[in-house]
Parts: C-alpha cells; sequence; structure tokens
C-alpha cells in the first residue's frame, strides 16, 4: 500500500537487534516516531542528545484511540521539544534503563549497524533504509490507526505529522503516500 522505506515486519526486526540499548532505542522509534536523534543517537557525532528522566513525562492518554500511553519527550531537529507516545511497556522498559543507566544514549552508527544487522538476518535489509525506515512504520501505521478510528484522511495526516514532529502535511505525505 505504501511505497517507501518501512519495514516490511518491524516487530521482527526488533527482536533481532542483539544490543539492549539498540534495541530499545529501535522500539521508541517505531512506536512513536522519533528520530534518531531524539532516542539519544543523533548522527552528529559533535551533539549530544541523551534521553534523560526529563523526558520521562509519564502515563497518558492516547488522543485517537483512548487507550493508555506512555509519554517520551525529546529535543529532535532543530532542537525542538516534542512529546511521543509509545507503549506503557515500553515506557516502562525505558524507566527502568533511565534509573540503572542515567540516560539514554548511543553511538549513531552502532546503532544503525544493529538494525542493518537484524534487518539482514531478517530478510528485510535495503540500502538507505536504516533507522528512519522505523519511523516511516510509525507514520503508515499510526494514519491507518487514525482512519479506522474515523478520522478523515487531512486529520489523519495533521495528527500524524504532529507525532512524527513534522507539523506540516506536506513532509508526513513522504511516510505515508503509496
Amino acid at each position: 500500500m505504501f511505497d517507501n522505506r518501512a519495514y516490511p515486519d518491524p516487530v521482527r526486526l526488533i527482536e533481532k537487534i542483539h544490543d539492549g540499548t539498540y534495541q530499545l532505542q529501535a522500539s521508541l522509534q517505531y512506536e512513536g516516531g522519533l528520530r534518531a536523534e531524539g532516542v539519544g543517537a543523533p548522527s552528529n557525532r559533535r551533539v549530544k542528545n541523551p534521553l534523560t528522566a526529563k523526558g520521562l513525562r509519564g502515563m497518558g492518554t492516547d488522543p485517537v484511540t483512548g487507550g493508555a500511553v506512555g509519554i517520551v519527550a525529546s529535543k529532535e531537529k532543530g532542537g525542538k521539544e516534542t512529546e511521543h507516545n509509545v507503549s506503557v511497556e515500553t515506557y516502562r522498559r525505558l524507566e527502568a534503563y533511565i534509573r540503572l543507566h542515567g540516560k539514554l544514549e548511543s553511538d549513531y552508527s552502532g546503532y544503525t549497524e544493529a538494525i542493518n544487522l537484524a534487518a539482514r538476518e531478517t530478510g528485510q535489509y535495503a540500502s538507505g533504509r536504516g533507522s528512519h525506515g522505523l519511523k516511516h512504520n510509525f507514520a503508515q501505521e499510526r494514519y491507518l490507526e487514525c482512519i479506522h478510528h474515523g478520522l478523515t484522511h487531512e486529520q489523519a495526516l495533521q495528527q500524524t505529522s504532529l507525532e512524527t514532529s513534522h507539523f506540516r502535511l506536506r513532509e508526513t505525505l513522504t511516510y505515508t503516500r503509496g
């Protein structure tokens, strides 16, 4: 249905990531639509952007489904802070990780290598897909979830746009067009 960088089976991909830090980062990208820098793996080696306890915003309610979610705030593109909804399970894993390590942070190249290895092991590798493919997965699934819950095409695009930190529908079309 969609024509872009999304993984065919992102859950299996994430399960195949051997390192717990990288696996948690990938889960946050997939479930919450964060960029790599938002999960503490900025591609610019001079920039540090760890996810800390300050980014743990507690439990909330998904504005579309009404279900329980964990809210994670991160600084992303342009230094803007945005909030992202993730599953309660992933939020609890993040809380525990930050309690134990003080922050969630990793080397970008190590993170992308772990994703690419898992993609190869699961038959999902494509050049250029990398960690951003998980953000594509999020956007596509979220858009369809919005439609399923009665939002119009424009409303679903707007909601997905906000949740992927784009704030403009035109950018979101890159993720959701088919």
